[in-house]
């Protein structure tokens, strides 16, 4: 009877496991979304950061990644429209630049 109750146990709690794992990878997927993203460039060092809503509290920065980050560098204190691919954790991210499609000089740059 023991054996068969450690069984039964064993086999719960292996599916179980297996489940979440399974759910963590869908929901991983979900959050990268592909389309335009619209914010002001920053560069602090090497890292580029392209920050949406920069004038409220509720801004959201997303550091750039791909083959247009240096092109992006060159337009800090811009703000520029991007497409890409990118995925939002809490109030940061990471996007991948595909194309850049417009920038335009942010005079107040150092206030945000």
């Amino acid at each position: 009877m023991r054996y068969m109750v450690g069984v039964v146990l064993i086999l719960f709690v292996g599916f179980g496991v297996v489940a979440c794992g399974a759910d963590n990878a869908t929901r991983k997927n979900l959050n990268a979304r592909e389309g335009v993203l619209t914010g002001l460039v920053k560069v602090y060092g090497d890292d580029v950061f392209i920050i949406t809503n920069y004038r409220s509290r509720s801004r959201v920065s997303y550091l750039v990644k791909g083959k247009l980050k240096e092109k992006i560098k060159g337009l800090a204190c811009n703000v520029v429209k991007v497409e890409g691919e990118f995925v939002r954790n809490g109030w940061s991210g990471v996007v991948r630049v595909d194309r850049l499609i417009e920038a335009e000089k942010e005079e107040r740059c150092d206030e945000y």
